[in-house]
């Protein structure tokens, strides 16, 4: 297991925010597309993240409200509007990790 003080920047944060390392990454996968939409697989890979955590973290983020599955194959979301993604957003560039390029 990898100690805090050895762990990713932002997913030190995301573990002090949500108690989950991945969940600003995913987060962070849905503030830089250009689309509100998604399908599960383009956010695992935008966040570097394995598809089985990913969707742990994108069906958290539907029960809080910041996301919405929109098919029945519960493969894509879309962001919801809301005060959830200021302070995501304000969350991830106080930790200025660049965006992982895929």
């Amino acid at each position: 297991m990898v100690g805090a003080n050895q762990r990713d920047p932002l997913q030190a944060r995301s573990k002090l925010a949500f108690g989950r390392e991945h969940r600003l990454a995913v987060v962070r996968a849905f503030l830089t597309s250009d689309d509100p939409m998604m399908d599960k697989k383009a956010v695992a890979a935008h966040a570097g993240v394995p598809d089985t955590t990913t969707y742990a973290e994108l069906m958290a983020l539907v029960r809080l409200g910041a996301l919405q599955q929109v098919d029945d194959t519960r493969s894509w979301f879309s962001r919801l509007d809301g005060p959830f993604w200021t302070w995501a957003a304000e969350l991830i560039s106080s930790v200025e990790v660049p965006a992982p390029r895929g």
